[in-house]
């Protein structure tokens, strides 16, 4: 349904088969509850003909595999759930109207965050393949930086200090270190690690260069770090970035993609943007 490793098998299916229904599960803790499996579930009819934008598809959804016939199904075209003309072919399955509008609302622009001069990358610390590094208190003798976590960034705003927390919010800057580390600047931070079930699948927040009191800082590898053009690095447009990607429509649309429980690079680099928002961050080249 998505991501780039079966991006080949989603490529060739279309090319030989138009699938005409859709049943998505809800729920990932009821089909497989009694083996205490969390499983996203759906299920696809297909018929041998070529996939066809205008290819009428039904789409339903229920919670479990009880109330599959209570619900009705949606009629919708395979335009509204794949783009074909994409080379990505993620498919999209709303659970309602609302989620529909929105991957009609953002399919409708005319570019994708690439295209603005943003790049996404994973953070670079791996933390047990860098613990002998971390610190949870630091060393007086050495110099650290600050190591930002996924439970660090919530919606629109970066927590600098967990409470009771047992994580190491510390890296010690040496050499072997140093390629663990991004220098001083404003960047978008957005958790990768997300489900249908949780309350939200999109959190992002900006990381502001004037509240990091030390010239790098290591990124836990939990979060996508969103660069931001070297012309246009500066607050404000951090602080765009992260409202878009936090908004009703961003999150609809991104609650859509089923498949996987992980918001990566690709997904967020090909995700449409506005025109706006693109003038938001030309304004400040």
């Amino acid at each position: 349904m998505s991501g780039e490793y079966f991006r080949a098998f989603r490529t060739w299916s279309l090319k030989i088969s138009c699938p005409d229904r859709f049943h998505l599960f809800r729920s990932r803790d009821k089909a497989f509850g009694h083996d205490e499996i969390l499983q996203e579930n759906v299920i696809i009819r297909w018929n041998k003909t070529p996939a066809r934008s205008n290819s009428p598809v039904m789409l339903s959804t229920s919670t479990e595999a009880n109330d599959v016939h209570k619900t009705p199904a949606m009629p919708v075209t395979l335009s509204a759930l794949v783009d074909l003309g994409s080379n990505k072919l993620l498919m999209h399955l709303p659970a309602d109207e609302s989620e529909l509008r929105a991957v009609n609302l953002l399919r409708q622009h005319s570019h994708a965050l690439h295209t603005l001069g943003l790049s996404v990358n994973t953070g670079r610390v791996v933390a047990f393949r860098a613990s002998q590094w971390l610190r949870t208190i630091p060393h007086k003798s050495e110099i650290v930086v600050p190591l930002i976590w996924l439970n660090h960034v919530d919606r629109g705003q970066i927590r600098w200090k967990l409470p009771c927390s047992s994580k190491p919010e510390w890296i010690a800057v040496q050499e072997e270190t140093m390629p663990l580390l991004i220098p001083r600047d404003n960047y978008v931070l957005v958790r990768r690690f997300s489900s249908k079930d949780d309350r939200y699948r999109v959190i992002a927040a900006p990381l502001y260069a004037e509240e990091i009191n030390s010239a790098f800082i290591g990124i836990e590898n939990h979060l996508n770090v969103i660069g931001l053009p070297e012309a246009s690095n500066n607050a404000e447009t951090a602080k765009v970035v992260s409202d878009y990607l936090n908004s009703d429509s961003v999150e609809s649309f991104m609650r859509s993609l089923s498949g996987n429980t992980q918001i990566g690079a690709a997904e967020l680099m090909s995700l449409p943007a506005p025109a706006a928002l693109l003038d938001s961050v030309s304004s400040n080249n």
